[in-house]
């Protein structure tokens, strides 16, 4: 390897280092290196393909480190090092690239009394970079969320990163979310917000490109706080359940790997289609939380993404139940001597009067004012 290319072999490094905000070697070989090939020009197969990315990484590692333009970090779990920009590392880039803005990522992490450790989502961040990757190598293009953070601030939902599908006369855009923690409450609402509204066409424009659809992935083989093993898939399934008002086809990527270095196994794809917990249904009362003060409530999203509140509440002998469009304003209301009752009244009157309301003037105007904005 001449000079010339040892060069831009680094800064391709750090190039993509800055895009994730941390890499292991594995991960830089296989960015670096998709097909390696010996001298004379053979591709390498099986392990020798790991092999190959292995060694010649770590020749472009050394001389990074040597530079101090990268700063090393021992992960936990025997995961192997994270590699992050040095503030060095992040100049140099720029300069070799004006329309770059790298971060140095030494802020990364916490120190304490001069020892390093890993944020508590070091391995969410990892299973999201070896997935992207997989993608990548598999010839699409890949946003990462450190990208989109960046280019698209404040916003309230960032996804863990875009596929896009360039084949084709149009490209498809796919919205990412990577599963590794048990949700709950209202993060978990959000992200069945989320991906219903991507699903339906609705999702919010980033980086001057809007999702067409979204896709969950998650590890099979995570365990709880407890030792049992969590089961993402129908979890989001359930999440999804009391949040639509109409079935929802949605792809799930189940990502194994098969050792404590987390090396990538197998991606296997399936399509699940989620229904709805309609009125007639024996556990519509499991959409309903109950709140301190004895109120039963349910937040429901309508065909274009917008949140409603449904309420039963009781009233001396007897119940009533409310519904509350995305305003807070009450639309309608009934009072029934049953809370079963109530239950399937409310949510039927949801689904056959509000879920496929159309948008007002002014919704249609707040809302195409938010895509100009974005």
């Amino acid at each position: 390897m001449s000079e010339h290319n040892a060069d831009a072999y680094r800064v391709m490094a750090l190039y993509w280092i800055s895009r994730f905000g941390w890499l292991r070697s594995r991960e830089i070989g296989q960015l670096l290196l998709a097909t390696p090939v010996t001298l004379d020009g053979v591709p390498h197969t099986g392990p020798a393909i790991d092999d190959a990315q292995r060694k010649f990484t770590h020749r472009v590692l050394h001389r990074l480190l040597a530079d101090k333009q990268i700063i090393p970090r021992l992960l936990p779990k025997s995961a192997g090092t994270a590699y992050v920009l040095s503030a060095a590392g992040a100049r140099y880039l720029a300069k070799q690239d004006s329309t770059l803005r790298p971060r140095a990522g030494d802020t990364w992490g916490r120190s304490v009394a001069g020892v390093w450790s890993a944020p508590n989502s070091w391995e969410h961040e990892l299973l999201c970079c070896i997935l992207l990757i997989y993608f990548h190598q598999s010839g699409y293009k890949i946003l990462t969320e450190v990208e989109l953070r960046a280019q698209n601030p404040r916003m309230i939902k960032y996804p863990d990163g875009f596929v896009i599908d360039t084949r084709g006369t149009a490209p498809k855009v796919f919205w990412v979310e990577v599963e590794s923690a048990t949700k709950k409450g209202r993060k978990m609402m959000r992200l069945a917000q989320y991906l219903t509204m991507v699903q339906r066409g609705d999702a919010p424009v980033m980086s001057g490109i809007k999702a067409d659809k979204a896709f969950v992935a998650f590890r099979t083989d995570i365990l709880d706080t407890s030792g049992a093993r969590i089961d993402h898939l129908n979890r989001v399934k359930a999440a999804l359940s009391r949040h639509i008002g109409a079935p929802l086809r949605l792809a799930f990527f189940e990502v194994s790997v098969r050792n404590a270095q987390y090396h990538l196994d197998a991606v296997v794809r399936r399509v699940e289609t989620v229904f709805p917990i309609g009125a007639d249904d024996p556990n519509v009362h499991k959409l309903f939380t109950c709140t301190r003060t004895g109120l039963y409530q349910c937040d429901r999203f309508d065909i274009h993404g917008r949140r409603w509140l449904l309420q039963v509440s009781i009233i001396h002998d007897h119940y009533s139940w409310q519904i509350f469009d995305p305003h807070g304003k009450e639309t309608r209301s009934y009072v029934d001597r049953s809370k079963e009752s109530c239950f399937r009244y409310v949510v039927d009157t949801f689904n056959t009067e509000f879920y496929e309301r159309p948008l007002s003037d002014v919704e249609i105007a707040s809302f195409a004012q938010a895509a100009t904005v974005q």
